[in-house]
This record gives structure tokens, sequence and C-alpha cells, in this order.
């Protein structure tokens, strides 16, 4: 059994590694993140709500929203295993998804504009197709027309000089009458009423132009129209004799194809009493062509193959009065859920339709768009807004994630070494911020759990933040029993100049030992499940996320009921608590002057951060000894095998590493 009382003095195999002093042991970076959306015209689209997820496994770390220059930046501490994040949002105008690589610290996001960026799109190709359909049409369709070539990619040649502007306003009503993967059947069925027109009839001669608005699928489709006559629309198929290709692959750059919200084509001029319908293949784009659909679906419902006549409609039109469109949305899926299940959103391909003269499209029986709803007044739509019914309260950022915990592994025996098994304390974090529509940090909350405490010193733990004190208003729900830790009014530590937070004064109260005086360290001891502890501070204002720093911040441990015995991350500074006499002292290598602390005459921690749930050595066990690269990521100054904390072949020795 390890003695935590006293220095230890045996030789350690750690100790004959040849790491840097300039080397800080940091499994994580810091990564500054830019988003930058803007319309078809280059202007900046603001306050478009999205987040930023993990790859390949689609964490959430973080949500936010664009500012009056369709901008947001922020910095997020990531581990050194994930090298790309994605941007995610559901508004309607904008990619649903776009993934980047993390370079050089930095991931950037330019999203839209009239030349999309290459970080994130496929690059387009300026080869012709010049008007080539495949001659194997789908289902048996009569010959389409065209209205010119198009790239390889799709994207019309014959597309109007100027895109159409779109507003953010504009992209929020959109999203508010179709959101993402919610059932039109049950947020909107009054929509789909056979009464609803699908089709567009011509009061008066009329320019029509068709302007590309969205996509939401992971299908590479074609839309065309064909004008009928109205008093004796099309039965079958063979009854449409003009069909014409407007869009042959209706996909974003980045998307499978080149298109950005607001190109505009188009599509001619229509004497009076023309009806013109609308047609979707789906799936039908494949190398510059436009081929064999799953299936064609058209504006007359009753062209469609659904067996069910009930589900047949695919096309939806809807009346935004506010900027004289006519809105045209499409369910790319047949919705028999052939061949994949379908999701009813209606807005797997989204145009909107406008003419000169204006009113030469209207129709009083087309349903009116939605509007976007902000219930709490912030600026931030009810169905984004994780706080809809406050307004100082809008999005939250992650450490590590929404949904996984990161950990901090002690030796708790400053200024003299210990045995290096990192498992005096092992500690899950989880780091919620709590922002408001103007992107600044109202509330932090601080989860934590003690797994394992191999000692026998009864620790606490805190972080510091580069903050008045006054700065918090109020912090709850520390595990403060035993009198040594004073606290203000508010709950932070007193005599600090930066504001100090206990999270708990003894780790033992957090999990219970069972029957043995180490916790989860020793092979065969029954294991115990430590108690998760909710703190959340409050601040008095809010506060820039630059400001505050990244989390979790600046953790510490205090060793045993003395407060002035702190253990921080190497060269993470102490509070105005820390007893200065200790730096240099034993094996401590300290030195205030030069910002050096928490590293030994071997230039070794006493603790370590670790970007997952950390598995941890047995008792005794020298962490190398467990984590085979953890040595040459050390002696490398961290450039090899900077993820040697994960469960990939060849990393472990699990004999060494404690198994519940």
């Amino acid at each position: 059994m390890k003695d935590n009382t006293s220095a230890n003095t045996s030789a350690a195999a750690i100790e004959n590694l040849n790491i840097s002093p300039d080397f800080n042991f940091k499994t994580s970076e810091k990564v500054a993140i830019k988003v930058s959306i803007f319309n078809g015209q280059d202007k900046p689209l603001k306050s478009i709500p999205f987040s930023i997820v993990t790859e390949p496994n689609g964490e959430v770390i973080f949500s936010g929203m664009t500012n009056q220059n369709g901008m947001l930046e922020f910095t997020k501490e990531l581990g050194n295993h994930i090298k790309q994040i994605s941007f995610k949002t559901d508004i309607i105008g904008v990619p649903n998804s776009l993934t980047v690589n993390i370079q050089n610290n930095k991931a950037t996001f330019q999203i839209g504009g009239s030349v999309p960026a290459t970080n994130m799109f496929v690059e387009d190709s300026n080869s012709d197709n010049a008007r080539e359909i495949y001659s194997e049409q789908s289902n048996g369709l009569p010959d389409f027309k065209t209205l010119g070539s198009w790239n390889t990619a799709g994207v019309p040649k014959y597309l109007e000089p100027v895109n159409e502007s779109i507003t953010s306003e504009f992209m929020q009503d959109i999203t508010a009458s179709l959101p993402e993967s919610k059932p039109l059947t049950s947020s909107h069925p009054d929509y789909l009423k056979n009464d609803k027109p699908t089709t567009l009839i011509i009061t008066e001669k009329a320019d029509v132009w068709i302007t590309f608005v969205h996509e939401g699928a992971g299908w590479l489709n074609s839309l065309g129209f064909y004008t009928f006559d109205p008093k004796n629309p099309p039965q079958k198929v063979d009854d449409l004799k003009n069909l014409t290709m407007v869009f042959p692959n209706v996909s974003y750059s980045g998307s499978g194809g080149g298109l950005v919200a607001g190109n505009k084509v188009k599509i001619g001029t229509f004497d009076t009493g023309t009806g013109i319908g609308f047609v979707l293949l789906a799936n039908a784009f494949k190398d510059g062509k436009v081929g064999s659909a799953y299936y064609p679906h058209f504006s007359h419902s009753n062209l469609n193959t659904e067996s069910n006549a009930d589900l047949r409609r695919h096309f939806v039109l809807l009346d935004d009065s506010k900027s004289n469109r006519m809105l045209l949305a499409v369910e790319d899926v047949s919705r028999e859920n052939k061949p994949i299940g379908c999701d009813n959103d209606f807005n797997d391909a989204v145009f909107f339709v406008t003419s000169n003269p204006v009113k030469a499209i209207e129709n009083p029986a087309i349903p009116k768009m939605d509007t976007f709803k902000d219930s709490d007044g912030d600026g931030v739509g009810d169905t984004r807004d994780e706080f809809p019914n406050d307004p100082n309260r809008a999005f939250t950022s992650y450490t590590p994630s929404k949904t996984t915990f990161a950990s901090l592994a002690y030796e708790d025996l400053w200024p003299s070494k210990g045995d290096y098994d990192f498992n005096d304390l092992v500690l899950d974090y989880q780091v919620q911020e709590v922002y408001n529509a103007n992107n600044q940090v109202v509330d932090v909350k601080v989860r934590t759990v003690v797994r394992a405490v191999g000692a026998s010193l009864k620790n606490g733990w805190g972080i510091q933040l580069p903050i008045e004190p006054s700065a918090i208003k109020k912090v709850s729900g520390q595990s403060l029993k035993n009198g040594y830790i004073k606290t203000l009014a508010n709950g932070t530590e007193a005599e600090q100049s930066n504001a100090v937070i206990m999270i708990f004064d003894d780790a033992f109260n957090q999990i219970r030992r069972v029957g043995a005086d180490f916790v989860n360290t020793v092979e065969g001891q029954p294991y115990s499940k430590g108690d998760t502890l909710n703190v959340a501070i409050e601040f008095a204002s809010p506060i820039a996320s630059s400001k505050l720093g990244t989390a979790p911040y600046n953790p510490f441990l205090v060793v045993n009921y003395e407060r002035g015995k702190e253990i921080h991350l190497p060269n993470y500074a102490p509070t105005d608590k820390a007893d200065a006499k200790l730096f240099g002292t034993s094996h401590d290598r300290s030195n205030p002057a030069k910002n050096t602390y928490y590293k030994n005459w071997k230039n070794l921690p006493w603790a370590i951060q670790v970007p997952v749930s950390f598995d941890y050595p047995y008792e005794k066990q020298e962490i190398l000894k467990g984590h085979l690269m953890f040595s040459k990521w050390a002696e490398s100054g961290g450039t090899q095998y900077a993820d040697w904390y994960l469960d990939k072949t060849g990393y472990r020795s699990k004999a060494n590493i404690y198994t519940k």
C-alpha cells in the first residue's frame, strides 16, 4: 500500500525520460474557431444559429449565433485526437453540415457567398456537359428540354448574373415553415390539404424565375418544370410534352454540387392562362449528366408513384407576401419509405418563384408562410433557443462535449515526487458555459465525478478564473464541509484577487470507501461509484468568453486540508492562497520569477489533464507502464503519439490499467 504521507525516494522508470523543459504535457490545445456566413450577394447573414461538433463522433461542443457582421469567433480547448470539426445548422438557406480540418490550431468556416470557400467545398469543374441528359430517362419520362449547358458539378451556365438577396429573416421564416426533420404532417398539416395549390397559373403575361434556396438531401436531385393547360391538366406522365431542366444538380457546393443560395434562373416568358408545374428527379445527377432517377416527383400528385393516394403529394407552395415570392419546397423520398425512410419535412429541395409583373403568379389559395417565433424576444428563434422563455440565456458550450467527460489526474505528494501512477485523485469533469444571444457567458456549470482516490490524504479541488471575485453573482452546489475553505457571500473563496471556486474540500465526501483505504485503484478491491456534483457559477453581468478563457480554466488540488499546498497543471499559476515558500523545495523546480510551476527536476508534472475519461493505472503502476506511448509522446515534446491516451492497437498494457 502506498504511503501518501511522506516523500517517495525510490527511482522510477519515468525519471529516465529525456523531457524538454518547454514541454507542458498538454493533451489538448486551444483552437481558434471562426464562423462567417454570407448570402449569395456576399452580404453578412446575422442571427444564424449553429452548433459545432467534433468528428467523427458528432459530439456537440458549442452552440451560438452569428453577429451583425455574420460572424462569430471563439476558442475551444480540444483534445489532441480531434482533427476535424463540423458546422451544423437547421436554418433553411445555409448548408446543414460542413466539415473542416483543424490546421495550426485554427478552424475556419467561410459559408456561402458568391464564391464558396475551398477548404470546405468541392472544387467545381468548368468543363461543359452541354445539354446532355441520359437517354435512359427514368421511369419512361418524355425527353427533357434544356435552357443551356452546365458544368460537371451541375451548375447551370445560364444563371442570372446577379444572385437574389436572401436575408436571415427570410431564412428564419422558411425554417419556421419547414422545420428540419419534423414531419410537415404534424408541424403544418394545413399546407398539405388537397385544396392547396402545387402549381402556378399565370394571370397575365409574365417573365418567371426560379431561385435556388436550399437542399437538405443526401441525394443529387434535379429540378425541372413543365407547362400545362389548367383546363385540361395532365392525367398521366405521357401527357407531359414539354419537360424542361432548370437545375441539373440541386446540391450545395461541398455537398456534391456547386450551387449557392440565391442562384437564379429565368425559365421563360409565359402567356396568360399558362399553368406551370414542377418535377424533381430523385438522385438523378451523376457524372455531370441527368440520368435515371429513383423516381420522379411531380407537382400534380396524381402522377406520382405511391400506391396510397394520400401520400402522393411531394410539392408545397407557400406565399411570402413580404418579399413577393412563392416558396417551392419538395420532399425527395418516396412517402412510402422506399428505398429509405421518409421524414416528410418537405425541405429536401427549396426554391422560390418570382415573376414580373409580381401579381402574375399570385393566388389567394396558396397558404401563407409561417413566421419566425421568439417567445422571449432575445432574437433567437424558439426552435434553436435552448432557453426559449429566458431572454438572458440562449446557447450552451461544452467541454469536452455535451455527452462526454474529460479527466484530471493527480499525484498529491508535492513538492515531493510521487509514484507516477497518477491516481491519487482521478476526477472526471464536464464544463457547460451558458451564453446569451450576444454570445456572452452568463453561467458556468461544472459537473464532477470522483472516480478514484489512490491516496490516504484528504484532498480538495477547485478552479481559478481570470476575473475578479466581484464578477460572480453567486456560486451554488459546492461541497465544503470541513471548515478550512473561507468563502465570500457570493460563494467565491475569500482573500483572492482572482475568482477562486472550491468545488469540494474532501474527495472522500464524493466517493465512498468500500473496504479499503484507497478507492478504485487496487486490483481485487470492491468498486465504488462516485457521486456527481453539480456546481453552478452565475456572473453578475454577462462576460466575454475571451476574458473568461477556456474550460477547464485553471483547476487545482488542495492537499490534505493544507490550504497553502496547491497542485496545478504544469505552468498554471497558483492562487493567492498558495504557500510560496514551498516552491523550489524537495523535488519541485517551480520558479515564480519565470512563471514556471509544478514540474520536478526531471521536468515531470504532478497533474495531467486528459481530454477523455481517463483509463488510469493500477496502484503503484507508473503511467508509462499502462500507457505505452506516453514516454514517446513526452520525449518528443508532444509531436509523436499525441493521442497516447486512446485505446488504440499497441497503445496499452491493459494488465496495468485499472478495471472495475
